[in-house]
Order: structure tokens, then sequence, then C-alpha cells
């Protein structure tokens, strides 16, 4: 078996339950991985690579930032000097989305 489990269930031959909630879990997050790569693939066949690529970084580098504020409440030791940051950042990406046309 695999050596992690050994520490949260020390008794041998038993494995970790897997319940609905864990199946609705792996549900999701499938569906929203599936999901990404489907619009990516889209995206790239819409657009050039030249545009899409540095959205796809200022996104990367963004969202985290976003999530880790205001869902894991981050943002108490945030400066000023931080904030605009995070806000040239999301501007850039708009920016760059913005200028290409067809």
């Amino acid at each position: 078996m695999f050596l992690c489990f050994k520490k949260f269930y020390p008794q041998s031959g038993h494995n970790p339950p897997f319940t609905r909630k864990d199946f609705g879990f792996v549900v999701i997050m499938g569906s929203s991985m599936m999901a990404a790569l489907a619009l990516a693939y889209l995206s790239y066949e819409r657009a050039p690579q030249t545009i899409v690529q540095p959205i796809f970084l200022v996104a990367e580098m963004t969202l985290p930032a976003l999530i880790g504020l205001f869902v894991f409440k981050e943002r108490k030791g945030f400066k000023l000097t931080d904030w605009c940051l995070i806000a040239i950042g999301i501007a850039g990406g708009v920016l760059a989305g913005l200028s290409y046309r067809t």
C-alpha cells in the first residue's frame, strides 16, 4: 500500500474511506480541468500565441494572488505598494487582451 497512509491508518489492510463528498470533489475538479483545457484550446484557435500567452501568464500571476487575498484573507498584511503592483498586473493583462485586432 502507500507509505503515506501508514501514518494515518496504522492498521494493516485498512484502506481510507472514499465518501460521496470525495467523489463529488473529484467530479468537480475533473470537470474544471477539462473546461480549462477546452477554453485554452479555443483561445489558441481564435488568436495567435503572441496574444494569448501573455494573457495566460498574467492570469497565472494575478489570480492566485487574488485568491489568497480574498479567500484566505491574506490582505491584512498588504501595503499600498502591493495593491498597486496587483493593479498594474491586471491592467497589463487587460491591455494585452484589448490590443489584438482581427
